[in-house]
């Protein structure tokens, strides 16, 4: 993920019926950059993870269905993911 998908990632996430299962609210556009940009060092603060996030794209259209991140450390990798609500059931 790059912060070219921010717009459209926006447009996925800014759902509050995603957040009946993930708690909290929308990050706004300019939130949504900001952890972008974080998550583009692909690499934890304290740099004991490795953060890998990806969108997942119809490929006819270029629309974003899912977005899919991975935090790995040297013994483990957790993977979660949002589907657009759209996409999902």
């Amino acid at each position: 993920m790059v912060l070219a998908d921010a717009d459209d990632l926006f447009r996925v996430l800014d759902d509050a019926r995603l957040h009946d299962f993930t708690g909290g609210t929308p990050l706004t556009r300019d939130e949504l950059k900001a952890r972008i940009a974080k998550w583009q060092s692909r690499a934890s603060p304290d740099q004991t993870q490795l953060w890998l996030n990806w969108v997942v794209r119809i490929a006819a259209t270029g629309t974003i269905i899912r977005y899919v991140q991975a935090s790995v450390t040297d013994q483990c990798a957790t993977i979660a993911y949002v589907t657009r609500t759209a996409y999902s059931g």
